[in-house]
């Protein structure tokens, strides 16, 4: 569709309804007033667009197994809500969620290319119903058009929040580990070194992430993972 019938859509549709912004999470959200720089394709109002996509977050070096992780705001305030939201009610805010993820990540990096995204995965049960990690990693391969895999599966629940940050690496410990199938990409991660977008929700010290990125580099010690979450704790 092009811009012209593209804009003639829109118009029809808010004649039609009454637009609101997806996250809903102050009385100023309302897509009357929304943001659309450029590449960036969703509609989500002033408000929230300012509040869930901070340029001033810096991504985090120095992690394990990892090259950078980039975060698109702190874990905080309506941050939370949206999280909780995603989590709990309303798994459809996957998309918007991810839009702004791809929107940060083009402004902060805008010379990197993937050649595969892959999510930190979730416990077998929530596989069926879509972990949200799951669900955001699914929508950033549509906006990259890049393939999803799942080379990693997750054994055990870990509930790293509660624990002390000393604690985390040994409950960590055996909580992840690589799938056998190759459909599920890591026969194509074995085959030549791959850049990889791990994704998640949070990241809070990037324990999980660095341990599911070590998984990854067994598979090819020459891949490299770059990691993004929607959120980033600063202080743990």
């Amino acid at each position: 569709m092009n811009a012209v019938l593209r804009n003639l859509y829109d118009n029809i549709i808010n004649l039609l309804y009454e637009p609101q912004c997806p996250f809903e999470v102050e009385a100023e959200c309302s897509i009357n007033d929304y943001y659309s720089p450029g590449i960036y394709q969703g509609k989500v109002c002033n408000f929230c667009f300012n509040e869930f996509v901070d340029l001033n977050v810096s991504p985090r070096e120095g992690l394990e197994n990892l090259q950078k992780v980039y975060a698109s705001a702190e874990y905080k305030d309506n941050c939370k809500t949206i999280i909780k939201k995603l989590k709990w009610s309303n798994p459809k805010l996957a998309g918007p969620i991810a839009e702004l993820m791809h929107y940060k990540l083009t402004c902060t990096a805008p010379f990197l290319e993937f050649d595969s995204i892959v999510p930190v995965p979730g416990m077998p049960d929530e596989e069926s119903t879509g972990a949200h990690s799951v669900l955001l990693a699914k929508e950033l391969a549509k906006i990259y058009r890049k393939p999803f895999w799942e080379p990693l599966k997750k054994l055990k629940e870990t509930n790293l929040h509660k624990c002390a940050k000393l604690q985390r690496k040994e409950v960590i410990q055996g909580a992840y580990a690589l799938k056998q199938s190759s459909e599920m990409g890591a026969e194509q991660l074995m085959i030549k070194p791959k850049t990889v977008l791990l994704v998640d929700d949070i990241v809070t010290t990037g324990i999980t992430l660095s341990t599911c990125a070590g998984l990854i580099k067994q598979l090819n010690n020459s891949n490299q993972i770059f990691a993004v979450t929607y959120a980033s704790v600063t202080s743990t």
